[in-house]
């Protein structure tokens, strides 16, 4: 029997990479993983991780059924055993110390997988708790810009790097990480090409990351003062009249109380309070 390739998506982060695997119908082994040269976003690009979902699959220490301690090792149960004993025991601890002592942690890849998706709101319907995830450290502020922006927190935009001539990043490392907060994979390749067809790429970072190291341009702030410094770009948009909202103004609130606050806020005490000079 011939080898079968299907087109799927990487589980491991938002990005959702494309990728073609190809496996063996006979024994059902994977025999490759590559990137999906048709999928519009990612182009054939797959990162580390995507080509490691292989040796994830095929892994001996693998757990697929669930276990129970019994002493110092463990015993298979079923899968029914397995939530009932969840759910006695959610339910035990909601009881004796209510809602405050249960917590949910989700992270990649299971926030971007459709049975979690699908699950979680009614887990949390039925038993409000605590959740936490990685995304509480990465991911929030892009959520509620969203939210206050756009009016949902998952409306996110995903950047057309491809038509951008100036780009600004801030505290992000895309040359590392790819740029999967972004949903713009490849961010290497992006970079690069923004750069040579003529675009400006500049950096605001404490640290002089490898994303830094290719740019036009490199701020190195002060730590903790990236507010201050937006503040400062936007009284300079203000001040030399560069706000021109257009079709947007319809759409548009608090616009006014924006350049209130934000009038204190010029250049030369900028730079006393971030380290960046007032020109720059």
């Amino acid at each position: 029997m011939p080898e079968i390739t299907r087109p799927r998506l990487c589980p491991f982060c938002e990005s959702s990479c494309g990728l073609l695997v190809k496996a063996d119908p006979a024994s059902g082994e994977i025999v490759s993983i590559k990137g999906d040269p048709d999928h519009p976003a990612s182009r054939g690009f797959v990162c580390a991780k995507s080509q490691g979902l292989r040796g994830l699959r095929d892994d001996p220490d693998r757990i697929t059924k669930p276990l129970l301690r019994q002493g110092d090792s463990f015993v298979e149960i079923s899968w029914d055993e397995a939530l009932t004993r969840a759910a006695e025991g959610l339910n035990r601890i909601r009881d004796r110390d209510g809602i405050a002592g249960l917590g949910i942690y989700l992270g990649n890849p299971g926030a971007h997988n459709a049975g979690v998706m699908l699950g979680m709101p009614a887990l949390l319907g039925a038993m409000p708790a605590l959740m936490v995830s990685a995304a509480s450290i990465d991911s929030f502020p892009r959520f509620l810009a969203s939210l206050m922006m756009y009016g949902n927190q998952a409306r996110i935009p995903v950047p057309d790097v491809e038509h951008t001539d100036f780009f600004l990043i801030f505290g992000a490392n895309p040359m590392v990480s790819n740029g999967s907060m972004m949903g713009a994979p490849d961010m290497p390749r992006r970079l690069k090409a923004l750069r040579e067809r003529g675009g400006k790429l500049v950096v605001v970072d404490p640290r002089r990351t490898e994303t830094a190291a290719i740019a036009d341009q490199y701020l190195a702030l002060r730590p903790g003062s990236d507010a201050l410094l937006l503040l400062g770009i936007i009284h300079t948009l203000f001040a030399e009249q560069l706000v021109k909202p257009g079709r947007l103004a319809a759409i548009s609130r608090g616009v006014e109380q924006l350049q209130t606050l934000v009038a204190d806020y010029a250049p030369e005490r900028v730079a006393d309070l971030t380290g960046v000079e007032a020109n720059d």
